[in-house]
């Protein structure tokens, strides 16, 4: 089924555990990593998994094929723009450069 994954993993993101580490990751780390790399101080508004999470079931971690989803070592905090672009080069099957 397209699009199954994707409803899965958004309720992942609607998740306490998730909220409350996305929201405590944001309070330590408050700036875009992508921004600060450019030279620019802005807020970050997301969590980012540096290297993207199991879409079918987030706590499986296939054996280390993915990343367990609430490893803060996997965290990076940026802000909506650069979010964006990462986000549409990975549904492009492009890596991005984290």
């Amino acid at each position: 089924m397209q699009g199954q994954g994707r409803l899965i993993v958004t309720s992942f993101y609607k998740s306490k555990a998730w909220r409350m580490a996305r929201d405590s990751y944001l309070k330590e780390n408050p700036l875009c990593v992508k921004c600060k790399e450019e030279g620019k101080i802005t807020l970050a508004t997301v969590v980012d998994h540096k290297i993207q999470i199991n879409r079918m079931n987030p706590y499986d971690t296939q054996d280390g094929r993915y990343p367990d989803p609430l490893d803060r070592s996997n965290f990076q905090s940026m802000c909506l723009s650069h979010h964006n672009q990462k986000s549409a080069m990975e549904r492009h099957g492009k890596k991005s450069d984290q």
